[in-house]
C-alpha cells in the first residue's frame, strides 16, 4: 500500500513533468502585432518585446481550371503562403517548450468583438 506522503510525492512529480510534456495554459498567449518582417515572416507582440516571433503554417498547393474561348480547359497551378498579420492585428503565439521557450504565431484571430467592455458590465475584460 502507498503510504500518503508517497502519494504526495507521487503527485508533485507528475506535477512539475506534465506540463513539460503536454504543455499548459501558460504556453499560449494572444497580443497584437506592433512590428512585422514580411520577407522573414516575422511579427512582434508587445508582450514578448524585441523577440521576433516567426510564423508557422503550410503552403498550399491550389489547382484553378480556366475554360479558354475554345472550350478547352486549362489548369493552372499556384502556391498559397500563409500572409504575415498586419500590424495592429491580433495573433495567437505558443511558447514551444513552456513559457520560458520558443514563440511560434499560429495565426490571426478572426473573430471581432468578442471581448466584452467594463462599460458593458464585465469588470476585467476590455475591448481590442
Amino acid at each position: 500500500m502507498i503510504s500518503e506522503p508517497e502519494w504526495a510525492s507521487i503527485r508533485a512529480l507528475v506535477s512539475r513533468i506534465v506540463p513539460q510534456i503536454a504543455g499548459s495554459k501558460n504556453h499560449f498567449i494572444t497580443g497584437r502585432v506592433v512590428k512585422r518582417d514580411v520577407s522573414n515572416s516575422l511579427v512582434w507582440i508587445a508582450e514578448l518585446g524585441d523577440q521576433g516571433i516567426p510564423l508557422v503554417g503550410f503552403d498550399y498547393n491550389i489547382k484553378a481550371y480556366d475554360t479558354d474561348q475554345t472550350g478547352t480547359v486549362n489548369v493552372r497551378n499556384s502556391v498559397a503562403s500563409p500572409r504575415v498579420p498586419d500590424v495592429g492585428e491580433s495573433v495567437f503565439v505558443v511558447l514551444e517548450g513552456g513559457s520560458q521557450g520558443l514563440p511560434r504565431c499560429l495565426g490571426t484571430i478572426q473573430g471581432q468583438n468578442w471581448l466584452i467592455s467594463e462599460e458593458e458590465g464585465n469588470v476585467g475584460l476590455s475591448a481590442q
